[in-house]
């Protein structure tokens, strides 16, 4: 089983794997996650098997424990057949839809990035942080109203024992044939045990300056806009700001030193 949770975890990092910044409980893909998944994407002709987008992004994005830092970031999100899908860091099958495809619900997986204390002099004589293995149920419900997503993930790994779940509500506005603007607003709960786990100090690690820790349950509450601009031959260029206000069980951690995190990002994609 340890060999099984060690090859997952390979492939769930072999793009997010590629950088060695830390993440703790949030993944350099959380903004993009959040901003895509709202994407006002036309429609393609549907020939062959595999659809999605690929490209690249730069993202400008504030840590919890850290200042503002730049990533040069892949962006794929590709589905097979309308079942099988790799979005953004997250691999699934859609289990259940309606005949619309206007709701759907999806089991997958996904990884929890964890950090290395040696890297940040702030947190020198802390215990690594281990990546996490979680599964779980994400969908979608669209709306002429308003789109809203949805997820809840446990962790299966054995590293936080730990729960989240996700729910956040956009609504794509066309600007004009080729510009969309989707404004985004959302809210994650994380469990006593994440929260402990990523934020957390524990008495062997506290010193003078950094007293022991433990980690409450906390919501955090998000805010974003991106917006799109479809050029010819299914390319597009995209940019969005985010800020998410991290709750109380987070915030009053003695590691973290920003209440709130923003994210600046833009870049561009080929989709089919």
């Amino acid at each position: 089983m340890r060999t099984f949770f060690m090859l997952l975890q390979a492939t769930l990092l072999v793009s997010a794997g590629l950088y060695n910044n830390i993440a703790l409980a949030q993944d350099e893909f959380s903004e993009l996650n959040t901003a895509y998944a709202n994407a006002p994407l036309p429609s393609v002709a549907r020939e062959g098997n595999w659809h999605g987008l690929v490209g690249g992004a730069v993202i400008a994005l504030q840590q919890p424990v850290a200042d503002r830092r730049g990533y040069l970031l892949p962006l794929v999100a590709v589905t097979y057949r309308d079942t099988f899908f790799w979005h953004f860091g997250q691999l699934g099958a859609y289990v259940l839809n309606s005949d619309d495809r206007r709701a759907r619900l999806a089991i997958a997986l996904k990884a929890r990035r964890g950090y290395d204390p040696a890297d940040y002099a702030a947190l020198a004589g802390m215990v690594k942080r281990d990546t996490s293995i979680e599964a779980g149920i994400t969908g979608v419900w669209r709306t002429h109203a308003v789109v809203t997503r949805y997820s809840y993930f446990s962790d299966i790994s054995g590293t936080s024992h730990g729960d989240s779940a996700q729910l956040n509500f956009s609504h794509p506005f066309r600007l004009a044939p080729r510009w969309f603007l989707a404004p985004s607003l959302g809210a994650e709960w994380l469990s006593d045990k994440l929260v402990d786990y990523y934020y957390g100090v524990k008495p062997a690690e506290a010193t003078a300056t950094r007293p022991a820790y433990t980690g409450t349950a906390s919501t955090n509450l998000r805010a974003g806009v991106m917006v799109m601009h479809l050029l010819p031959e299914h390319w597009l260029l995209f940019g969005g700001v985010g800020v998410t206000r991290l709750g109380s069980g987070i915030s009053d951690s003695p590691i973290v030193i920003h209440d709130s995190i923003g994210a600046l990002h833009f870049g561009g994609a080929w989709y089919f």
